[in-house]
């Protein structure tokens, strides 16, 4: 069911929930994300109010740190990067690896892959590599801690893998005067577009933060040739139960 909720002087965001496994976790586990996208979006508006440019601009890991604040105020606890063993599908041989965030919500125990890219709001196409890494983070290094996760757990019937793509949404023009108009439908189409096109799996849960007019166009960059804007992020995440 779609959702919208305003965050005064930061923008709206817009979610999607659709086919999560039904049990303890079906309603818990999309509310954190919910509270991690609003800090997200408070955490962006505070930056950009003292720094003049968008932090959700950057690079993966930048991104990354934005998710900290949610977790901060509402998890009992989280690691980044935290250390795991991961199994090889065809040596059956344990590896040592990382991932991104684990994180433990109530009786929960939360491990989430972080794979970010960025989309042109001209466009309607999503990248080869958007699909790419999502099916990295779902159904290579998500799926290969199952064992080992629960193992790990003190609730093992309570352990979820969670793959979160964060997509930020750019929009290039020559005028730094008149900052282009985005509606708030147009972007939530873009939203159902990946939540609809995004595949093996489907993401069952999506959210969009549109900034408040007054941080895109405090936010832009200074190209070459022209500004480039930011008009929108989009997280989707695949939820599932081990």
């Amino acid at each position: 069911m779609p959702i919208s909720n305003t965050i005064p002087n930061t923008g709206k965001i817009h979610t999607i929930i659709k086919d999560i496994h039904q049990g303890q976790g079906s309603r818990k586990i999309p509310a954190l994300l919910d509270k991690i996208v609003k800090e997200f979006a408070i955490a962006s508006r505070k930056y950009i109010d003292i720094v003049g440019e968008a932090p959700y601009g950057f690079g993966e890991m930048q991104l990354s740190g934005l998710l900290v604040p949610g977790l901060v105020k509402h998890a009992d606890a989280f690691l980044s990067e935290c250390p795991i063993l991961r199994k090889n599908k065809k040596t059956k041989i344990d590896t040592s690896g990382r991932v991104d965030f684990w994180i433990r919500y109530e009786d929960f125990d939360l491990y989430m892959e972080v794979k970010h890219d960025y989309d042109a709001f001209s466009t309607d196409n999503i990248k080869d590599r958007v699909f790419q890494k999502w099916d990295e983070a779902n159904n290579f290094q998500n799926s290969r801690i199952k064992e080992h996760a629960k193992a790990a757990s003190v609730n093992p019937d309570k352990v979820y893998t969670i793959s979160l793509a964060v997509v930020t949404v750019y929009d290039k023009d020559k005028d730094d005067e008149n900052v282009p108009s985005y509606k708030y439908e147009e972007m939530i189409q873009i939203q159902k577009n990946y939540f609809t096109n995004l595949e093996s799996p489907k993401p069952n849960w999506s959210a969009l933060w549109q900034p408040h007019d007054r941080l895109i166009s405090n936010s832009y960059w200074e190209l070459e040739s022209n500004y480039q804007y930011y008009p929108g992020v989009i997280f989707l995440a695949k939820i599932q139960k081990i």
